[in-house]
């Protein structure tokens, strides 16, 4: 059980090296914690716990070398997951919750950034298993998405 504890806290000392994640609360308003997990093979993943808690878990180790509003975006993609209405819930909208999220506060106004997020986004490989657009597509379903209110 020490070990588990200690390994949680060193976890969670890995994120104050970047900016703390945007607040996050379920569709029904229940907060949304974000959990660093080295281990995950992903940038993030929104799951909801068996006693109902939803949570995110992040990779520091993907999000860490990205510039922080590529990793605000990805913080905000995994909140909608939960923050969305269930029937709304996918990815093409979890995307565009979260680039109208981080632009709607101010963390990515400039077309540098919107440039930069959409070039790392096309390189992404799409899995029609999970929902997710080829890149090139999902990029322009999130510039798309940008430009519209």
């Amino acid at each position: 059980m020490k070990n588990l504890v200690l390994t949680v806290l060193l976890l969670f000392a890995v994120i104050p090296a970047f900016a703390q994640p945007l607040p996050c609360s379920s569709f029904s308003g229940i907060p949304v914690p974000y959990i660093p997990d080295p281990t995950l093979n992903n940038v993030g993943v929104a799951h909801t716990m068996q006693n109902g808690q939803p949570i995110i878990v992040i990779n520091p180790n993907v999000v860490g070398p990205l510039p922080e509003y590529v990793r605000q975006f990805w913080y905000a993609h995994e909140c909608a997951h939960h923050a969305l209405h269930p029937m709304q819930n996918s990815e093409v909208n979890a995307d565009c919750y979260a680039i109208k999220a981080i632009r709607n506060i101010g963390i990515i106004s400039n077309p540098q950034q919107i440039g930069v997020l959409l070039n790392y986004i096309s390189t992404l490989p799409g899995n029609i298993m999970t929902g997710h657009l080829p890149g090139p597509a999902r990029a322009q379903n999130l510039y798309a998405c940008f430009a519209t209110p």
